[in-house]
């Protein structure tokens, strides 16, 4: 399906959940305590095409794929990013 884009809403924000979701292509991470406001905004940035995530979730995604780059937990979670995803 091309022109998909999707944008987590979640009630996990531990690390494996946060990358594994970039890594399976999702363009947005809101936790489901995020505002009406910027649930609107989220959506509208992710079928802009932008991604989108809070600060301090986009701090660790750079933490962790800068530390990472090489080797290591990022290319396990790019193997099998979702692993309870069927590619339907």
């Amino acid at each position: 399906m091309t022109g998909v884009r999707i944008c987590i809403l979640t009630m996990f924000d531990d690390d494996d959940s946060v990358f594994a979701s970039k890594l399976a292509g999702a363009l947005g991470y809101l936790l489901k305590g995020a505002d009406i406001d910027g649930i609107e905004r989220a959506v509208r940035a992710v079928a802009a095409g932008e991604a989108l995530y809070s600060a301090a979730t986009a701090r660790r995604m750079q933490a962790f794929f800068a530390a990472s780059s090489g080797g290591g937990h990022a290319q396990a979670l790019a193997a099998q990013p979702c692993p309870g995803l069927t590619p339907r």
